[in-house]
């Protein structure tokens, strides 16, 4: 019988012999087979390589991790450096005093310069109130001003108000 996979015809590929026997389907078979791989054939050459790329990235990539964990903490390292100096340079200009500098919080100059300013307003000198001893009764007679036991009470309660 004619190999079915070859045309009988003079070769136009247009006759079609059909498979008959076990026979003739194994030997189609093990004919296209054959051709799949051949296709195929160089595949653990191909894997061969394909490790080898792989343990190259594998070995690059560690690499680039490395350097980018030293750049990362160089940033680090320049970012508090900058933030001390900015602490420095606040305390010495608002606070008049760099030992203060530790005091002041902040992750930024202006936050920083924030945090100056309310420590400086809690360590400027509040004004003192006057002690009991210090008050005169309104009948002991008058203070050398020339104003009223009235007058010196309106004058009190508008500087207590904030409206003298």
């Amino acid at each position: 019988m004619a190999d079915p996979t070859t045309p009988e015809d003079g070769g136009n590929g247009d006759a079609f012999t059909p498979i008959t026997s076990q026979d003739d389907l194994d030997r189609v078979l093990s004919k296209r087979l054959e051709r799949e791989r051949s296709k195929f054939a160089d595949y653990p050459d191909l894997q061969a390589k394909a490790k080898r790329l792989d343990e190259i990235e594998e070995a690059s990539k560690s690499e680039l991790d490395k350097a980018i964990a030293r750049a990362e903490a160089a940033e680090k390292a320049l970012a508090d450096i900058t933030l001390e100096r900015d602490r420095v340079s606040v305390a010495a200009t608002v606070l008049k005093d760099v030992e203060l500098a530790p005091l002041l919080s902040g992750a930024t100059k202006a936050d920083i310069e924030k945090s100056a300013e309310l420590l400086a307003a809690r360590l400027a000198p509040q004004k003192t109130k006057p002690s009991p001893t210090s008050l005169k009764s309104g009948a002991s007679g008058g203070d050398g001003s020339g104003m009223t036991a009235q007058e010196r009470a309106a004058s009190a309660i508008r500087a207590m108000r904030g409206t003298a």
